[in-house]
């Protein structure tokens, strides 16, 4: 899953979210209430891997990453778990 792996953007992609993503997404009701410093420390983590995923150099954007690649940042996938936890309590 490196940056110089033979497999394609779309299987790194595919393994980043069936490995590491839902290691972090399993408190994650528990990351909306919390600073905003630690949520930094995960989005630094998912920012790193979706920018070796794709190789990209130093003067692209994570914003643009996420765009481009139809990635959920951490705070809006924290959002979106917090809204449907509410609705179901």
């Amino acid at each position: 899953m490196g940056r110089h792996s033979t497999l394609s953007v779309y299987n790194k992609l595919m393994l980043y979210q069936q490995i590491p993503k839902p290691v972090w997404t399993y408190g994650i009701q528990l990351w909306g209430c919390t600073s905003q410093s630690n949520r930094y420390i995960i989005q630094r983590f998912h920012s790193r891997v979706v920018r070796g995923i794709v190789d990209a150099p130093w003067y692209i954007r994570n914003d643009n990453l996420h765009k481009d690649l139809d990635v959920e940042t951490v705070d809006s996938v924290i959002k979106n778990y917090a809204q449907s936890h509410e609705q179901r309590l």
